[in-house]
Order: C-alpha cells, then sequence, then structure tokens
C-alpha cells in the first residue's frame, strides 16, 4: 500500500503544505505546487490537505542540486521566506502521512540549524491518527497538530 506524505509549516496565521514525491533512489522530496491556507479556515485547510495528497508521486527522476534553488523553490516562493534556514526558525511544522484511509498527523519540534542537535525531532508522543477524510475533520486534526508543535525559536 502506498504511502503518501506532506510537509506543512505554519508561519503566523498561514498554512503552507507541500506534497513529498519519492525519487527512483527512493528519496523523498518536497516536490510541486506549494497550497496555502488561512490557520482559522478548518474546511479549507481540510480541502487543501485532500489536493496536496493529489500531488504525491512515485519514481520521480532524481533532482541535480542545482534544483535545490532558493529562488524557484515553491514553498519558499509562497511563504516568501529567503531560505529554509530562515522558514524552520519562524514557523511550526508537521508530517502528516496517509496510508490507505489512515492519516497521521505528527507534530514537528525544530532543533536549529546548527550544532549537534539541527534540524527536527518528531514528536510521535503527539501525533493524531484518524480515519475520517471529511474536510473538515483533517483541517481540524492538522490544526490540533501544530498546536502541538514545538519551536523555541518563535517568540511566544
Amino acid at each position: 500500500m502506498e504511502e503518501k506524505r506532506l510537509g506543512v509549516y505554519q508561519i503566523n496565521e498561514a498554512v503552507f503544505i507541500q506534497a513529498y514525491s519519492e525519487t527512483v533512489d527512493g528519496i523523498n522530496t518536497l516536490d510541486g505546487p506549494s497550497f496555502q491556507s488561512k490557520i482559522e479556515d478548518i474546511q479549507r485547510i481540510g480541502q487543501t490537505i485532500l489536493e496536496a495528497f493529489k500531488e504525491c508521486k512515485l519514481g520521480i527522476p532524481d533532482f541535480p542540486y542545482e534544483r535545490y534553488d532558493n529562488k524557484t523553490d515553491p514553498l519558499l516562493l509562497a511563504s516568501k521566506m529567503k531560505n529554509w534556514s530562515s522558514l524552520q526558525k519562524l514557523s511550526l511544522s508537521v508530517l502528516i502521512k496517509k496510508k490507505a484511509d489512515l492519516v497521521k498527523f505528527t507534530p514537528k519540534k525544530f532543533m536549529g540549524n546548527t550544532g549537534p542537535n539541527r534540524g527536527y525531532e518528531w514528536l510521535e508522543d503527539k501525533a493524531i491518527e484518524t480515519e475520517d477524510l471529511s474536510p473538515e475533520n483533517l483541517g481540524r486534526c492538522l490544526v490540533e497538530a501544530l498546536a502541538r508543535s514545538e519551536n523555541p525559536f518563535l517568540k511566544v
């Protein structure tokens, strides 16, 4: 059974969702268009999740290094961030996985861009699972997962 993945980033009141595609070498990479919704529009967020799942692909060609250009990255363009470092420091993040009719929302904790603990920690103990694929439920689950995400660089 094919597993689909979405990367989600919340910056202020904006939620950005982008599909992961798997390359021929089995590497998962953010790919395709970036979808945007407002955090208070639960129904639209859920519909956006369903639309983004349709963008997940298997067996795409491996990207040349030049493909990873901050000036052309759909998520960076949509979020108006200069680079991934800025995006990560200024956002909350969730990984969404869908296998058959089960959707799992895993909040992430951003650990920083430098040092031995850089990157993300997946907060599995705070994950939310659902089989209700209605837009309203999916939107509600994502908003709750974002609320469970952590980023020590964000000012509260």
